[in-house]
Order: structure tokens, then sequence, then C-alpha cells
């Protein structure tokens, strides 16, 4: 004899439940919310020599009355370009380590990249926080 399969709602309730409050989460995220802005002012095209001047600008290297406030601002920008490459090493060490595929020669590397970004990371900083304390009780 063949045994009919019978449907049981209650069972899974639960999904049903899920799969609702999922519908009705994104609904209400993508509802449109109505924002009244001013109109955006289109800025002219600027040429090669307005936007160093600009970048000249926003870093104030020409206001910098000492020789350490340009130091500063040259260690901030390094500071940046410097935690920019760091993400990026962290995240290449995590795409390793996902990729690996259980291989432990990868793993492995993607371990030791993971745990080089940090040290540098670390070294990095705490030479930061060194010259800025300089800096700060010399000038």
């Amino acid at each position: 004899m063949i045994k009919e399969h019978t449907y049981n709602p209650k069972k899974h309730m639960h999904t049903y439940l899920a799969i609702m409050a999922v519908f009705m989460g994104v609904f209400f995220i993508s509802s449109p919310v109505f924002v009244y802005a001013n109109k955006a002012k289109i800025p002219k095209k600027q040429t090669e020599t307005e936007k160093l001047i600009g970048n000249a600008k926003t870093l104030n290297i020409g206001q910098a009355k000492k020789p350490a406030d340009i130091i500063g601002k040259a260690i901030k920008i390094v500071m940046s370009i410097v935690g920019s490459i760091a993400l990026v090493m962290f995240v290449y060490a995590g795409g390793l380590w996902m990729v690996a595929g259980g291989n432990a020669q990868q793993t492995t590397k993607a371990m030791k990249t993971m745990v080089w970004s940090a040290i540098g990371l670390i070294v990095i900083l705490s030479s930061y926080s060194i010259v800025n304390f300089i800096f700060s009780n010399t000038f």
C-alpha cells in the first residue's frame, strides 16, 4: 500500500513566518523616502592646474607656519595611504582563506599574510603615535 502524504500547515508555520518577516522587512526598507533638497549646482570643469591648487588648499600646506605642520600633514597623507594598503591586504588574505578549500598550504599563506598585515599596521600606528607625541611636546 502506498501511504498518502498529507500536508500539515502547522508543521511549517515557522517557515511561513520567516518568509513573511523577510518580505515585510524588504517592503519597509525599500519604501520610498521623499527628500526635498535644493537644486544641485553643476560645477564647472576644472583644469589640471586648478585641481592641483584645490588639493593644495585642502591640505592647507600654504597656511602652515611651522615645518612641523607640513611634516604632520605629510604623515597624515602617508597614514591614509598605508591604511588603505592594510585594508587591501586584509581583504586579500580573507579571500585567500575563503577559496583555500581545505588546502593547508593556501590556508597557511592566508594566515601569514593576515598576521604580517596586522603586525605592519601595529608598527605603523605605534610609530605614528610616537611621532605625534614628539611633535606635540617639542614644537
